[in-house]
């Protein structure tokens, strides 16, 4: 077995390096900026992205790019690997650097499909698509890692706002590369579950924390959900695709379940002022009622007209008393205009009033009465019919015609023999 020194590794490395077709000539590296640090005109960064990290310098970087590059920016970098035996590091070593852009790579592609969702109509969610949140949810479905603070919160929230309801949690990763499958299948688990409103939560972090929620496969997922849907990913600084595909958009998670849930205790003491104002109002239109009532009632005392009317006749007899002495003849007219007037006073009576409706209703029923049909025959009197109709011309009768003969007691079906209409034997 061959042993070979430190040195020779490297150097064989080295070798490989030239040679290979690839990497023995300038070679251009997209990627993001990390570590960037110039020290005596010579800067030393690493280019990264979701697949790596690689260690680059640029010697004698030129003063004016010098200050333009920042810490995330996206650059295109020019040049050729190297193995830093000293240190034993594949390096990068950097000839120019041009700048792409000033945000990271998953800036970058954040804006690339949220681009390309906008455009395909998967977001934003239409206005006229968004679902309304129930009044007062049954079940709460939580789609979020069962030990995250941010389920905690959840769960803390709806406890202290709205403990009736019964919170269905549907675990799921929330970072990493497998994650975005996981919220996918639990957002299919709380769809087809008995929740009547479902939040999809996770707490603060960087965009790369917080990346699974800006997956396509997610975002789709989310659209599609088949309860409305309250996302609250992270703090208010922070966005993702996901929530323009939701119902609701909640800057937390502790806001998603504020949203999700009405405050009980804020609820029943709405309805209790409500409750106490109706009663109140309530009393007072009772008092008023009974405050009329009582000066109705003091009114009928005051005016008694039963005894207004016993003391005006009282005055009136002690009238025609004294004026009887005058003559007969005036004591007779007194006489006259005394009861005239008694008639008009008792007109005014409901009593006489509906004595006298009862009289002019009698009299209207015996005229109504009269034109009953029926007593004509109780006259001796008939009439006839043909198919139930009264017939009153011989004009409608031909030989033969049956006809119907009613009578007081009863009724003769008789056949015409003959017709003998007026003026002929």
């Amino acid at each position: 077995m061959d042993v070979y020194s430190v040195g020779q590794c490297l150097m064989i490395l080295q070798l490989a390096l030239a040679r290979d077709e690839v990497l023995q000539g300038s070679l251009t590296v997209r990627g993001e900026v990390s570590g960037w640090k110039v020290v005596r005109g010579h800067a030393y960064f690493s280019l990264k992205d979701p697949g790596g990290l690689i260690k680059s310098v640029y010697f004698s970087v030129p003063p004016s790019l010098a200050g333009k590059i920042a810490e995330g920016n996206v650059v295109d970098a020019t040049g050729q690997f190297k193995i830093y035996a000293e240190r034993g590091e594949l390096q990068f070593y950097v000839r120019t650097i041009r700048l792409q852009s000033a945000a990271g790579l998953l800036q970058l592609r954040f804006e690339e499909l949220k681009t390309r969702l906008n455009r395909e109509g998967v977001i934003p969610k239409p206005p006229e698509e968004k679902r309304q949140l129930p009044r007062f949810p049954r079940r709460i479905g939580v789609v979020a890692s069962r030990s995250s603070a941010a389920f905690a919160d959840i769960e803390k929230t709806l406890q202290k706002r709205y403990p009736v309801a019964e919170i269905l949690l549907f675990h799921t990763g929330v970072q990493g590369e497998i994650a975005k499958m996981e919220i996918v299948r639990a957002l299919r688990q709380a769809s087809q579950s008995e929740a009547d409103v479902v939040i999809l939560a996770r707490g603060g972090g960087s965009i790369e924390d917080l990346w699974a929620f800006n997956e396509e496969v997610v975002v789709r997922a989310v659209r599609g959900c088949g309860k409305p849907i309250i996302v609250g990913v992270g703090h208010e600084i922070d966005h993702t695709l996901s929530e323009y595909a939701a119902d609701v958009i909640a800057s937390t998670p502790t806001a998603a379940a504020m949203q999700a849930s009405p405050d009980l205790r804020a609820s029943m003491e709405h309805y209790r002022q409500k409750v106490d104002h109706a009663r109140r109002s309530l009393l007072l239109h009772i008092h008023r009622i009974e405050e009329k009532a009582r000066s109705f009632a003091r009114l009928l005392r005051f005016y008694r007209p039963d005894q207004t009317l016993l003391r005006e006749m009282q005055n009136a007899r002690r009238i025609r008393h004294r004026l009887a002495s005058a003559g007969k003849s005036i004591g007779q007219a007194i006489d006259r205009t005394l009861e005239d007037h008694f008639r008009r006073i008792l007109s005014v009576s409901p009593v006489r009033r509906l004595e006298d409706i009862g009289t002019r209703l009698d009299a209207l029923y015996r005229i109504v009465k009269g034109f009953d049909p029926s007593l004509v025959l109780h006259r001796g009197y008939a009439w006839i019919e043909v198919d139930g109709k009264i017939v009153s011309s011989v004009v409608k009768f031909g030989e033969n015609d049956p006809f119907t003969v009613r009578l007081k007691d009863g009724t003769l079906e008789a056949i015409t023999k003959r017709t003998n209409p007026s003026g002929a034997e």
